[in-house]
């Protein structure tokens, strides 16, 4: 009882009641809900003081290292450049970019919540609200060098900057090597985790108990951080007991690739720089005093020297019992080995980076080794690869700024990709365009689909009609039938009828249709239903009449306009330059873009 009314008083009104009361109740279930299971080792905590560090093959700095070899290099640069795309608001329809949507998708947002996730935007396009000499970083940059690290390193780390009211000002982009996390996972019954002793003045404000990270360099504690200060995610979480919480970057898995690439660029590239074996030895035969035989080396040399004296054939007079004979050391022109090693090596990274290699520009380790204009299946692969790499890759940017970021600032809202797959909208339009044809949709319900507003007769402040027409074509027949239209009204222009004269013409089809069904009982079936059959005929062959009729003044009005356009052009024309040979043919075409508003 004294819990409800401490919360009674802390809650002015019944929302905010009902809101502490739930907050109440989830701050009980996690009280309550703590796993007996050990996921960490508590005697394996490699870091100085309680801190948790990585401890693998090789450390953060030589990845980082290997991360410089150019193939690698590239693999990552294409990655960035791709995400990269992404960091703008979409400028128009079907552009890519990132939006802040409400998290409930069904319900359409009020001008209030559109301004908020404007505002939202913006924080994120200036990775702050307001603007900030020593924060240089836009969002472009900012995630290039999240998305770097965790490419690398398979963590990704950013401190979450509060103002002096606690709440989210600023965002910046942390080097995730120099981050290690204080021991605090559970370690199973009968264990205890070493206590960690804050060692700056924001650690000992805050507390041992919610110190999360830390910073370290060179050896010493730079910073400490609560849960809620430093955003830590890593991509490829694993469960293994001495590396929890720790990723598992792509290059720890490359190493021997890495070095055998490494291996064959140096094999070849040393070639120019420490082979000392010649193209061969030239022995001649016989005897010769040293006059001639530097007689000899200079002819040889003036027939030899240069590019075009490599394939001269140098005519030497020898007497019997000499001779010239060459020995080569060169066999082939396959000294610059290891090509198709290499290019299996470029593979095998870009299989593990779930890129294809025709991304990057290297060639693809399969049957078809077609060039990407070729009429091969590059395409559809590079749609797969896109599936496979790039959009987990920006799926799990999103759930990070989504889990981090966005509840510090408002929880209504959510941070999304927009145009992420081309192919889905593409599908999307497709299937669209398809239910129209068919009839399944009308234009107001596609445009109410799309959360797009109705089309407004401005004559009649209603929708146009047309929008509700099916644009099948034996659809609308029966639309314009039963609506009761000498013509496809909907077309601006088109003037609506008023209801009341609507309802008259109504009543007088409905006395006229009951008039002759009286007299069609009166007549034999047979007749009856041929008189059926020809009204029928004839009503159809007066609706195609009248779409004949329609399409042929819709074509007199395009070429009306038509002509218009070329006779403005060729004005135009004459008006900038005299010179008659700028004026147009007169069987020029002009494309020009016609729609209802414009007849």
């Amino acid at each position: 009882m004294s819990t409800v009314l401490e919360l009674w008083q802390s809650a002015p009104n019944g929302e905010q009641l009902l809101k502490a009361l739930e907050n109440d109740r989830a701050l009980k279930q996690q009280e309550t809900a703590k796993p007996k299971s050990a996921f960490i080792d508590p005697y394996n905590v490699y870091g100085l003081g309680g801190t948790r560090a990585k401890q693998a093959v090789i450390n953060y700095r030589l990845l980082r290292q290997m991360a410089t070899v150019p193939p690698v290099a590239a693999i990552l640069l294409t990655r960035l450049n791709q995400v990269a795309r992404f960091t703008n608001r979409p400028r128009f329809e079907g552009d890519i970019g990132f939006q802040i949507i409400h998290k409930n998708k069904t319900k359409k947002m009020t001008n209030a919540q559109r301004r908020r996730a404007v505002e939202i935007e913006e924080f994120f396009l200036k990775t702050g609200w307001a603007n900030n000499k020593l924060r240089k970083d836009n969002f472009n940059a900012f995630v290039r060098k999240i998305v770097r690290d965790t490419l690398v390193l398979d963590a990704m780390t950013f401190e979450l900057v509060p103002n002096l009211k606690g709440e989210l000002a600023e965002i910046w982009a942390i080097d995730a090597e120099t981050i290690e996390l204080v021991a605090n996972a559970p370690v199973g019954y009968g264990r205890e985790l070493p206590v960690y002793e804050p060692m700056t003045k924001d650690g000992l404000r805050l507390g041992s108990d919610n110190i999360a990270y830390v910073q370290r360099i060179n050896g010493e504690i730079v910073a400490e951080y609560s849960e809620e200060q430093l955003a830590y995610a890593v991509r490829n979480p694993r469960t293994d007991i001495l590396l929890a919480d720790f990723g598992h970057s792509e290059l720890e898995v490359l190493i021997e690739i890495v070095t055998g690439i490494l291996n064959g660029i140096r094999y070849n590239t040393t070639y120019f720089t420490h082979n000392h074996v010649p193209q061969g030895v030239l022995s001649i035969i016989g005897k010769y005093d040293d006059e001639h035989l530097e007689a000899f080396k200079r002819h040889w040399r003036v027939m030899t020297s240069g590019a075009a004296g490599k394939w001269a054939a140098p005519v030497i007079a020898v007497e019997d019992g000499q001779g010239i004979n060459w020995t080569p050391f060169k066999q082939s022109n396959q000294d610059m080995q290891f090509n198709e090693f290499l290019e299996f090596l470029f593979n095998i990274a870009c299989a593990v980076y779930q890129i294809d290699p025709n991304e990057v520009g290297f060639k693809s380790w399969t049957s078809s080794r077609a060039s990407l204009t070729s009429s091969d299946n590059t395409a559809e692969r590079m749609e797969r690869s896109q599936d496979k790499g790039f959009v987990p890759l920006m799926n799990f940017l999103a759930n990070v700024f989504n889990h981090e970021i966005l509840p510090l600032i408002d929880d209504e809202f959510e941070f999304t990709w927009v145009g992420l797959d081309e192919q889905d909208e593409d599908k999307k339009l497709e299937r669209q365009v398809k239910q129209l044809g068919s009839g399944i949709i009308t234009v107001a319900e596609a445009r109410k689909a799309d959360d797009r507003d109705e089309l407004i007769n401005p004559a009649t402040g209603k929708p146009w009609i047309w929008t509700q027409a099916p644009a099948n074509p034996q659809l609308l027949q029966v639309f314009m039938a039963e609506s009761g239209l000498n013509q496809p009204q909907g077309g601006p222009g088109a003037q609506g009828s008023e209801d009341g004269e609507g309802a008259e013409d109504q009543d007088q089809r409905d006395d006229q249709q009951s008039g002759e069904q009286d007299e069609q009982q009166d007549k034999d079936p047979a007749e009856a239903s041929h008189e059926r059959e020809l009204e029928k005929m004839e009503r159809r062959h007066e609706l195609e009449l009248e779409q004949k009729k329609l399409e042929h003044e819709h074509q007199m009005e395009l070429e009306k306009l038509r002509a218009e356009a070329r006779q403005q052009k060729v004005n135009k024309s004459l008006t900038e330059t005299a010179d008659p040979r700028n004026a147009p043919a007169d069987d020029e075409a002009v494309e020009i873009s016609i729609t209802w508003s414009d007849y």
